[in-house]
């Protein structure tokens, strides 16, 4: 298991943390999976809720948006796995990470992509 670092109340892994350091010395993108806190803990024997994934991410990237006065570059809903992926700004992401409703999140190319 990897070692895990907390940003508000979500688990970071280290790969995420230097990518958004380093993006944020480049102003470059990085893209992140999310999961959701809905998605991680169902409801025994439920299985995630495309309609409810979708319209949470929704929510959460307007939410973020509307704050950080930033839009995500590219995103995408993983419906059925109550998970979805967003590039983006460092500071949009960050602001991401402190939302209640994420449960974890992690780079989704690892390396210097």
């Amino acid at each position: 298991m990897t070692a895990r670092r907390r940003l508000g109340s979500v688990g970071v892994d280290p790969e995420l943390t230097r990518q958004l350091a380093a993006a944020s010395a480049t102003q470059s993108a990085v893209q992140v999976v999310f999961f959701l806190n809905s998605a991680t803990m169902p409801v025994r024997g439920r299985a995630p809720v495309p309609d409810e994934t979708r319209a949470t991410a929704r929510e959460l990237l307007a939410r973020v948006e509307a704050k950080t006065g930033e839009k995500a570059l590219d995103w995408h809903v993983f419906e059925s796995l109550g998970s979805f992926v967003v590039q983006a700004s460092p500071r949009l992401l960050e602001e991401l990470l402190r939302q209640a409703e994420i449960a974890s999140a992690t780079v989704n190319r690892r390396g210097s992509d």
